[in-house]
């Protein structure tokens, strides 16, 4: 048999240092896996530094979103444009994204959090099938918010390193297969690599990447050691005690006893030399205090630079740092998040996002371009808020000079660059008020607007004015609903805030604050009006009362009704994705189908609301932009079913026949040949029929 690769032969390995499935690559054999799993997870949990860039990139990693988008031909014009199943395989990637349990924006969070810190982390794709009767294996209690029997995925479940025992890869190729989960007393697993996820940091040809605590586990050790010897130098200059003896016959143990009770004395406790002993603490200066503080700093700053995060350090360095030095290095840091960000997501998209259409490859037949995963950056904002804590934290140990000030100030959004005593008019600065976060908006455009939804004859009342600048779109409540559920300050006697009937409402899209919108009104109705045409009314149920706990809103804890539909998150869902496309951002907040009917402070005690089971039905869409207000008809495919078919001859299927138009007398004979080819030729609108079907089946059983 020849040794010679065939013509299409892959001729060499990967060449990593590996064997029995464990990596040999580390520097130090104390770094090998899976032996140094609890060193790194001590370093990831404890050390200070490490600490602070897990707490960056947390915070920053909840400003990420996840967006799906198709790719764009390079060539053809007509290629550029998407075809139906294009736009629905769009739409079915959005949709599986917020179906994953916690959404799909937990996962990034949590790599994130540590992949950079590891150099890999493994989660294993759990798929789920998207219909309403099916029950998943075991005790899991997920269920899809659709219901079209395609493929999608339960959860992104994250697999802790310490059960993670051994690679499992091809010896003949290198490749990787998969990870043996050692997890006592479950039995070890073996999960294969095309039902998982696994990202890599730093050397993706490894599948254990660079993990950068490889980098810090040196220098932690070096500045640990210092840190022992500087607690040492600190217990030592303390001083020391002397003791001298004046007579030769002495009781030992009692002096010895007596020294262990002074050099461990608390408060009200004493001890007394025996007689013919003196004994005094003698301080002992400690001249290596500076340099071993100094070096504990530099080898901090050394790994903080592993991240770029150096800044975090200027101003206890230097003594004499600037806001426009600290903005201008942590620019860095950003940099590399950002780059993070998007290496995890392309891998993710590569993984999850091919396999996720290779399940449902027979819905998409003319699918020309798969969805791919793309994910946003992080701009470098820095609110006035966290200007505060900036200048707090640093007026006392450092000078401000004019170009901090002015940098400040410019950033600020508001004051003027020049202070007032610079400027040619002598003038008196107003004092600035705080500026809002975008939930702290979102909470004040509710609590302030009126819309006063759908009256009880059908008709639409007048819009709702609106005092503050939020830009929203929310499901207005009719009156008979609102009435049902507004509270009073006997019902609620510790609310801060109540709101009226007329303010109640379900947001379905904030989009932020008016000022920060690059779009117009105009826009917005657009998108808005061009859904509502092609969406159906959304009914469900109130049945309990609930509270979000949000201590740093402003405004306290909101006290909610929540509202219950199998519809209302699918509909969100479209609406969002069409806004995006438009080029709005929107909340990344959970979509949580809600009404907020008060507030109340965020230490207060149990509250208890009741409201009666209120069944609700909304057909109409409140549009907010500031004070501006639009209400808009939903007149989607609910109706469908209810106009008159009819189809011009030319237009006339061959397999529905003279059946496309018909008497009166002739139309149930219609509707069921109907129905039999859309089965086969338009399953949309064969899910009309049947949603028309049951309807009205419902209204004969209920009269």
């Amino acid at each position: 048999m020849s040794d010679q690769p065939s013509k299409w032969g892959e001729i060499g390995t990967p060449g990593i240092e590996s064997w029995g499935g464990w990596v040999r690559e580390a520097y130090h054999s104390q770094l090998y896996w899976p032996e140094v799993a609890p060193l790194y997870s001590r370093i990831w949990r404890s050390d200070p530094e490490v600490t602070v860039v897990r707490h960056f990139f947390d915070s920053l990693s909840g400003n990420l979103e996840i967006r799906w988008e198709l790719p764009t031909h390079i060539g053809s014009r007509e290629l550029d444009k998407p075809t139906d199943d294009d736009l629905r395989a769009l739409d079915f990637a959005y949709e599986v994204s917020e179906d994953i349990e916690g959404g799909i924006g937990e996962w990034l969070n949590s790599c994130m959090t540590r992949v950079p810190f590891f150099g890999w982390g493994w989660w294993e794709a759990v798929p789920g099938l998207r219909k309403k009767d099916w029950q998943p294996p075991g005790d899991d209690d997920w269920r899809s918010s659709f219901d079209d029997g395609l493929i999608g995925f339960r959860r992104l479940a994250f697999r802790h390193y310490s059960s993670l025992y051994r690679w499992d890869i091809d010896d003949a190729t290198g490749r990787l297969r998969g990870m043996e989960q050692h997890d006592p007393p479950n039995p070890i697993r073996k999960i294969p690599l095309d039902r998982s996820l696994h990202i890599t940091y730093g050397d993706n040809d490894n599948p254990e990447g660079l993990a950068t605590l490889e980098a810090i586990w040196r220098l932690e050790r070096l500045k640990y050691g210092l840190e022992i010897v500087q607690g040492i130098g600190y217990e030592h200059s303390a001083g020391h005690l002397s003791i001298t003896v004046e007579d030769a016959e002495f009781d030992k143990a009692q002096v010895r006893e007596a020294a262990r009770m002074i050099m461990t004395a608390q408060e009200g406790n004493y001890a007394a030399w025996p007689k013919g002993v003196k004994g005094e603490i003698i301080d002992v200066p400690f001249g290596s205090a500076d340099p071993i503080l100094a070096a504990i700093k530099y080898y901090g700053i050394l790994k903080l630079s592993v991240f770029g995060m150096q800044w975090v350090a200027l101003s206890a360095t230097t003594g004499t740092g600037s806001y426009s030095a600290m903005q201008d290095s942590s620019s860095m840091a950003l940099l590399i998040f950002n780059n993070m960000a998007s290496q995890f997501v392309r891998q993710a998209d590569k993984q999850i996002g091919k396999r996720l259409f290779e399940y449902n490859r027979t819905a998409f037949p003319n699918l020309t371009r798969r969805p791919v995963m793309k994910v946003s950056k992080v701009d470098k904002i820095i609110p006035l808020p966290e200007l505060a804590s900036f200048l707090n934290a640093i007026s006392a140990i450092m000078p401000l000079g004019r170009d901090d000030i002015i940098a400040i100030r410019s950033k600020s959004g508001f004051l003027p660059e020049t202070p007032a005593e610079e400027q040619s008019q002598a003038a008196v600065e107003p004092e600035p008020e705080p500026e809002e976060s975008p939930e702290a908006a979102e909470d004040a455009a509710e609590e302030n607007m009126e819309p006063d939804g759908t009256p009880d004859n059908g008709e639409l009342a007048a819009p709702p004015n609106v005092t503050r600048d939020g830009v929203m779109v929310a499901f207005p409540l009719s009156r008979s609903v609102a009435m049902k559920l507004a509270q009073s300050e006997k019902t609620i006697p510790a609310a801060t805030s109540i709101l009226a009937p007329a303010e109640l409402h379900i947001t379905l899209a904030f989009l932020g604050r008016v000022n920060e919108q690059e779009l117009e009104f105009d826009d917005l109705l657009e998108v808005v009006e061009k859904f509502a045409s092609g969406a159906s009314e959304v009914s469900g149920v109130y049945r309990q009362v609930k509270r979000f706990h949000n201590p740093d809103s402003g405004y306290g804890d909101a006290i909610y009704a929540a509202f219950e539909s199998d519809t209302i998150k699918r509909f969100r869902s479209k609406l969002a994705r069409m806004l995006k496309r438009k080029g709005f951002t929107l909340s990344p907040r959970p979509f949580v189908p809600h009404t907020t009917l008060a507030y109340v402070p965020s230490d207060a005690g149990n509250v208890k609301v009741e409201i009666p089971e209120t069944e609700a039905t909304f057909n109409s869409l409140l549009v907010v932009w500031g004070a501006e207000t639009r209400i808009v008809k939903l007149s989607g495919e609910a109706n469908l079913a209810r106009r008159p078919f009819v189809v011009e001859p030319e237009e006339q299927p061959d397999d529905v026949g003279h059946y496309a138009n018909v008497d009166e007398g002739d139309l149930e004979s219609a509707v069921r040949a109907f129905e039999r080819w859309a089965e086969k030729n338009a399953p949309q609108y064969a899910r009309i029929l049947r949603a028309q079907v049951e309807e009205e089946s419902d209204e004969q059983n209920n009269g």
